[in-house]
Protein backbone atom coordinates (compact mmCIF):
# COMPACT_ATOMS: atom_id res chain seq x y z
CA UNK A 1 0.00 0.00 0.00
CA UNK A 2 2.76 2.19 0.99
CA UNK A 3 4.39 1.61 -2.28
CA UNK A 4 1.36 2.24 -4.25
CA UNK A 5 1.21 6.00 -2.46
CA UNK A 6 5.01 6.45 -3.24
CA UNK A 7 4.37 5.46 -7.21
CA UNK A 8 1.22 8.05 -6.66
CA UNK A 9 3.24 10.59 -5.78
CA UNK A 10 5.95 10.31 -8.35
CA UNK A 11 3.00 9.40 -11.25
CA UNK A 12 1.77 13.15 -9.81
CA UNK A 13 5.27 14.86 -9.83
CA UNK A 14 6.05 13.79 -13.59
CA UNK A 15 2.29 14.92 -14.22
CA UNK A 16 3.06 18.35 -13.16
CA UNK A 17 6.61 18.72 -14.45
CA UNK A 18 5.21 17.61 -18.15
CA UNK A 19 2.25 20.37 -17.45
CA UNK A 20 4.95 22.74 -17.22
CA UNK A 21 6.54 21.66 -20.28
CA UNK A 22 3.58 21.73 -22.14
CA UNK A 23 2.79 25.61 -21.19
CA UNK A 24 6.34 26.60 -21.99
CA UNK A 25 6.22 24.79 -25.32
CA UNK A 26 2.93 26.68 -26.04
CA UNK A 27 4.72 29.80 -25.59
CA UNK A 28 7.45 29.23 -27.78
CA UNK A 29 4.84 27.79 -30.54
CA UNK A 30 3.02 31.34 -29.68
CA UNK A 31 6.36 33.18 -30.45
CA UNK A 32 7.11 31.76 -33.53
CA UNK A 33 4.53 32.06 -34.72
CA UNK A 34 4.41 35.86 -34.50
CA UNK A 35 7.94 35.83 -36.28
CA UNK A 36 5.78 34.28 -39.03
CA UNK A 37 3.67 36.45 -39.41
CA UNK A 38 5.69 39.49 -38.90
CA UNK A 39 8.04 38.14 -41.48
CA UNK A 40 4.99 37.64 -43.60
CA UNK A 41 3.80 40.88 -43.22
CA UNK A 42 7.36 42.69 -43.72
CA UNK A 43 6.85 45.93 -46.23
CA UNK A 44 9.10 48.36 -47.33
CA UNK A 45 6.37 50.78 -45.66
CA UNK A 46 7.02 52.31 -42.25
CA UNK A 47 6.82 49.77 -39.52
CA UNK A 48 7.66 49.90 -35.55
CA UNK A 49 10.43 48.02 -34.89
CA UNK A 50 10.67 46.31 -30.94
CA UNK A 51 13.24 47.64 -29.11
CA UNK A 52 12.00 45.89 -25.98
CA UNK A 53 10.05 45.77 -23.05
CA UNK A 54 7.01 47.18 -24.92
CA UNK A 55 9.18 50.32 -26.74
CA UNK A 56 9.04 50.80 -30.44
CA UNK A 57 10.90 52.43 -33.00
CA UNK A 58 9.47 53.46 -36.18
CA UNK A 59 11.52 52.42 -39.07
CA UNK A 60 11.39 51.34 -42.68
CA UNK A 61 13.10 48.02 -44.03
CA UNK A 62 16.39 49.51 -46.50
CA UNK A 63 17.67 45.87 -46.79
CA UNK A 64 15.86 42.48 -48.27
CA UNK A 65 17.37 39.72 -46.08
CA UNK A 66 16.84 39.19 -42.48
CA UNK A 67 19.43 39.05 -39.86
CA UNK A 68 18.70 35.63 -37.82
CA UNK A 69 19.95 34.35 -34.17
CA UNK A 70 21.00 30.93 -35.12
CA UNK A 71 22.86 30.44 -31.64
CA UNK A 72 25.42 31.85 -29.42
CA UNK A 73 23.83 35.08 -30.11
CA UNK A 74 25.78 34.61 -33.99
CA UNK A 75 23.38 36.24 -36.47
CA UNK A 76 23.22 34.96 -40.44
CA UNK A 77 21.54 37.14 -42.93
CA UNK A 78 18.78 35.22 -44.60
CA UNK A 79 16.42 35.83 -46.82
CA UNK A 80 12.47 35.85 -45.72
CA UNK A 81 11.72 32.55 -47.37
CA UNK A 82 14.89 31.07 -45.94
CA UNK A 83 13.98 32.53 -42.44
CA UNK A 84 10.19 30.94 -43.11
CA UNK A 85 11.47 27.93 -43.22
CA UNK A 86 13.40 27.57 -40.52
CA UNK A 87 10.26 29.22 -38.14
CA UNK A 88 7.82 26.77 -40.26
CA UNK A 89 10.49 23.05 -39.24
CA UNK A 90 10.87 24.50 -35.46
CA UNK A 91 7.13 25.21 -35.16
CA UNK A 92 6.74 21.21 -36.45
CA UNK A 93 9.02 20.37 -34.68
CA UNK A 94 7.74 21.72 -31.28
CA UNK A 95 4.41 20.79 -32.57
CA UNK A 96 6.05 17.01 -32.60
CA UNK A 97 7.34 16.85 -28.94
CA UNK A 98 4.35 19.07 -27.55
CA UNK A 99 1.83 16.09 -29.06
CA UNK A 100 4.59 13.66 -27.19
CA UNK A 101 4.08 14.76 -24.06
CA UNK A 102 0.35 15.20 -24.22
CA UNK A 103 0.20 11.53 -25.19
CA UNK A 104 2.32 10.82 -22.36
CA UNK A 105 0.14 13.34 -19.37
CA UNK A 106 -2.85 11.08 -21.22
CA UNK A 107 -1.26 7.86 -20.04
CA UNK A 108 -0.46 9.12 -16.66
CA UNK A 109 -3.60 10.38 -16.07
CA UNK A 110 -5.05 6.91 -16.70
CA UNK A 111 -1.91 5.47 -14.79
CA UNK A 112 -2.72 7.92 -11.71
CA UNK A 113 -6.66 7.32 -12.10
CA UNK A 114 -6.16 3.13 -11.36
CA UNK A 115 -3.58 3.90 -8.67
CA UNK A 116 -6.35 6.28 -6.93
CA UNK A 117 -8.71 3.48 -7.25
CA UNK A 118 -6.46 1.11 -6.07
CA UNK A 119 -5.82 2.67 -3.00
CA UNK A 120 -9.56 3.51 -2.06
CA UNK A 121 -10.22 -0.19 -2.56
CA UNK A 122 -7.91 -1.59 -0.07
Amino acid sequence: MQEKQVLLQQLNERFQYLQQKVKLLEHQLGELRDVKASVENVSSEDMLFPLGAGVFIRGKKMEENLLMNVGRNVLVEKDPSEVLDTVNHQISRLEEVSGNINEELGELVSQIQMLQIELQNA
